[in-house]
């Protein structure tokens, strides 16, 4: 199987792809998907929590999004069953907020880091050339030796 060529991919006959909000297709359906789990956590944690602990919908989903954002249990649990389910929503709830939060910052953040490490490496080769360029006015101050000693 033969590699396409490189450059960008108006170079290889192919458009780029529109992006929405900032994100190609791919980036917008990933970060969609990990929203969708977020969802999915609360509504599961919301109808556990109600039904284990007969909690109201508004504790109930207080108490969920507690666990999800790393909080810990707002409201004291009685029920052994319910504090196993606390446990378990807290992993999974914990998990899928932060997998959204790479989800959508990481193409953002690898972005911001790639153009700091280019401008970096700018700066230092700029430097670079300044220290080298100075290097050379010593250099020759020091082959043409001391100026000559005469009448003020």
């Amino acid at each position: 199987m033969a590699l396409p060529p490189p450059g960008p991919p108006e170079a290889r006959g192919r458009a780029r792809r529109p992006r929405r909000f900032g994100f190609t297709p791919g980036e917008l359906r990933r970060a969609l998907l990990a929203l969708g789990a977020v969802v999915l956590c609360e509504v599961v944690g919301t109808v556990g929590f109600q039904l284990l602990e007969n909690m109201g919908w508004v504790n109930a989903f207080y108490e969920e999004s507690m666990l999800a954002t790393g909080q810990g249990p707002a409201i004291a649990l009685v029920h052994a069953s319910s504090k196993v389910f606390a446990s378990v929503m807290g992993f999974f709830s914990l998990g899928s907020v932060l997998t959204t939060v790479v989800f959508v910052l990481g193409p953002a953040l690898a972005k911001i880091w790639h153009e700091a490490r280019i401008e970096a490496e700018q700066e230092a080769r700029r430097l670079e050339a300044e220290f080298a360029h100075g290097l050379h006015e010593v250099r020759e101050e020091l082959r043409r030796g001391p100026p000559p000693e005469g009448p003020p």
